[in-house]
């Protein structure tokens, strides 16, 4: 679960680091002097930004800073960033634009994350309601009604019809969960 949120604080730095970079290539600045200006700032994507400019201000050029701080684990919006700088690193060409763009396009990744989440938060509690129902309902019937009380727990016919549901309660619980993991 840490790992999950150290991940999402990650992701959620990515855009905001892009849009600084591109205010400051926009005012006039070098991209390894905007990294320098950025890296400043307090976020775990900006504390990378740091390790890259610092290498690259002790002679590392720019591109093969940005190509030591890739790992095979970054997430999708990590790797966009890294790509991107690294193009504008190697090639150059309208900067503050592919930055900007960078940026939507990392926001976009992280509204839509946010939305799956949200869903399979009101799946898992949908789930967990169509599974608890019954039986507190069949627990409380039992305890309120002595006949059926009596032909669930003393009826060879009572003991099946709670097993068949027993079953198929933990048959559906097993479905919604496979779904809900589906959707995450």
């Amino acid at each position: 679960m840490r790992r999950q949120r150290a991940t999402r604080r990650l992701a959620d730095d990515i855009a905001p680091c892009l849009d600084a970079l591109a205010r400051s290539t926009a005012g006039g600045r070098s991209l390894g002097q905007a990294l320098a200006e950025v890296a400043i700032r307090s976020g775990p994507f900006a504390q990378r930004l740091c390790i890259v400019s610092n290498q690259h201000a002790l002679g590392v050029p720019l591109p093969d800073a940005l190509a030591r701080l890739r790992h095979a684990e970054a997430g999708p919006e990590e790797r966009l960033a890294w790509d991107t700088l690294d193009v504008l690193a190697r090639f150059g060409g309208a900067v503050p634009a592919t930055l900007d763009r960078a940026a939507i396009a990392v926001r976009e990744r992280r509204a839509l994350a946010a939305e799956r989440r949200a869903g399979a938060a009101q799946a898992r509690l949908s789930a967990a309601v169509l599974s608890l129902l019954p039986l507190v309902v069949s627990v409380w019937t039992i305890a309120t009604d002595r006949r059926i009380a009596h032909f669930v727990l003393h009826q060879p016919a009572g003991w099946i019809c709670t097993s068949a549901a027993a079953l198929l309660n933990g048959i559906g619980w097993l479905v919604m969960s496979r779904m809900i993991r589906g959707t995450t």
